[in-house]
Protein backbone atom coordinates (compact mmCIF):
# COMPACT_ATOMS: atom_id res chain seq x y z
CA UNK A 1 0.00 0.00 0.00
CA UNK A 2 2.92 2.30 0.73
CA UNK A 3 4.18 1.68 -2.81
CA UNK A 4 0.81 2.78 -4.17
CA UNK A 5 0.84 5.97 -2.09
CA UNK A 6 4.40 6.73 -3.16
CA UNK A 7 3.51 6.13 -6.80
CA UNK A 8 0.44 8.37 -6.55
CA UNK A 9 2.48 11.22 -5.08
CA UNK A 10 5.11 10.78 -7.80
CA UNK A 11 2.43 10.80 -10.50
CA UNK A 12 0.85 13.95 -9.08
CA UNK A 13 4.22 15.68 -8.86
CA UNK A 14 5.09 14.69 -12.42
CA UNK A 15 1.68 15.83 -13.70
CA UNK A 16 1.98 19.23 -12.04
CA UNK A 17 5.52 19.60 -13.38
CA UNK A 18 4.38 18.80 -16.92
CA UNK A 19 1.44 21.20 -16.67
CA UNK A 20 3.77 24.02 -15.62
CA UNK A 21 6.32 23.28 -18.35
CA UNK A 22 5.79 25.15 -21.65
CA UNK A 23 5.27 23.02 -24.77
CA UNK A 24 8.63 24.06 -26.26
CA UNK A 25 10.38 22.94 -23.09
CA UNK A 26 8.54 19.60 -23.16
CA UNK A 27 9.86 18.98 -26.67
CA UNK A 28 13.38 19.77 -25.48
CA UNK A 29 12.94 17.37 -22.57
CA UNK A 30 11.89 14.58 -24.92
CA UNK A 31 14.99 15.20 -27.04
CA UNK A 32 17.19 15.16 -23.93
CA UNK A 33 15.50 11.98 -22.74
CA UNK A 34 16.09 10.27 -26.09
CA UNK A 35 19.75 11.27 -25.90
CA UNK A 36 19.98 9.33 -22.64
CA UNK A 37 19.52 6.10 -24.59
CA UNK A 38 15.87 5.28 -23.93
CA UNK A 39 13.34 6.42 -26.52
CA UNK A 40 10.72 8.71 -25.00
CA UNK A 41 7.84 6.52 -26.21
CA UNK A 42 9.39 3.44 -24.62
CA UNK A 43 9.71 5.31 -21.36
CA UNK A 44 6.05 6.33 -21.51
CA UNK A 45 5.01 2.73 -22.20
CA UNK A 46 7.10 1.48 -19.28
CA UNK A 47 5.50 4.10 -17.04
CA UNK A 48 2.00 3.10 -18.21
CA UNK A 49 2.78 -0.56 -17.53
CA UNK A 50 3.99 0.26 -14.03
CA UNK A 51 0.87 2.29 -13.32
CA UNK A 52 -1.32 -0.57 -14.61
CA UNK A 53 0.50 -3.06 -12.37
CA UNK A 54 -0.03 -0.81 -9.36
CA UNK A 55 -3.72 -0.43 -10.21
CA UNK A 56 -4.13 -4.21 -10.44
CA UNK A 57 -2.32 -4.63 -7.12
CA UNK A 58 -4.63 -2.03 -5.53
CA UNK A 59 -7.74 -3.76 -6.92
CA UNK A 60 -6.57 -7.15 -5.67
CA UNK A 61 -5.82 -5.75 -2.22
CA UNK A 62 -9.32 -4.20 -2.05
CA UNK A 63 -10.82 -7.51 -3.18
CA UNK A 64 -8.87 -9.38 -0.49
CA UNK A 65 -10.05 -6.83 2.08
CA UNK A 66 -13.68 -7.37 1.10
CA UNK A 67 -13.26 -11.16 1.24
CA UNK A 68 -11.82 -10.88 4.75
CA UNK A 69 -14.72 -8.64 5.78
CA UNK A 70 -17.25 -11.15 4.44
CA UNK A 71 -15.43 -14.05 6.12
CA UNK A 72 -15.38 -12.20 9.45
CA UNK A 73 -19.08 -11.37 9.25
CA UNK A 74 -20.09 -15.01 8.75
Amino acid sequence: MQLLQQKNSQSEARKSLVERTPVKERKKLSVIHEASGTPFQTSILQQARLEAEIAVYWLLSKYAQSLRAVKNSI
